[in-house]
């Protein structure tokens, strides 16, 4: 991770080269959903409920640090 706060932001300096893969937010959403729903274990409300608590803002917080990278590069798939 390339966060700029600790204790991640001494990560950077060990790398001698940094790749960030950033991949559209609704499609990392519509794969979690996916994904959360053939575990099988949760409705798919839950499943939606733990996506913008928990995955979406992690998801926001990575997004955030591309600027970091050496290289970014965007990933762009279908579903």
């Amino acid at each position: 991770m390339l966060l700029g706060d600790a204790p991640w932001s001494a990560v950077r300096d060990l790398l001698d080269y940094a790749v960030f893969i950033h991949v559209d937010r609704e499609l990392v959403k519509a794969r979690l959903l996916r994904r959360h729903g053939e575990e099988g274990l949760f409705t798919e409300e839950r499943n939606r409920a733990h996506i913008e608590r928990n995955d979406l803002p992690n998801f926001d917080l990575v997004d955030k640090t591309r600027d970091r990278a050496d290289l970014v590069i965007e990933l762009n798939v279908s579903q």
